[in-house]
């Protein structure tokens, strides 16, 4: 297996924007729209570190990862699974306007 990936993975975000836009006809993607194409991106980093897909050694790659995407951090703890490093952003919009949480 190779080395863990330490950079920004995958599209940035103004580009990911401007790609889902052009195949969506003009729309602005979503929170599940980004999420999924970040969880594309890692699993696709943890195939190639893994030279395969078995599950045992994507596992063993996720492990390794500690990296960024469009979405946000990502590291998984070993001993639990947990995803470490996504740091979730809380917005209240009021009357059109970002209100106070």
């Amino acid at each position: 297996m190779s080395r863990a990936c330490t950079a920004f993975i995958g599209p940035a975000e103004a580009e990911f924007v401007a790609a889902y836009s052009a195949l969506s006809g003009g729309s602005i993607p979503d929170y599940p729209a980004a999420q999924a194409a970040a969880g594309a991106v890692l699993a696709a980093s943890c195939a190639r570190q893994a030279l395969g897909t078995d599950r045992g050694s994507l596992w063993e790659a996720a492990l390794a990862t500690d990296t960024r995407t469009l979405f946000g951090g990502f590291k998984v703890r070993a001993d639990d699974g947990v995803q470490v490093k996504h740091q979730t952003l809380l917005v209240r919009w009021s009357a059109g306007r970002l209100g106070p949480y």
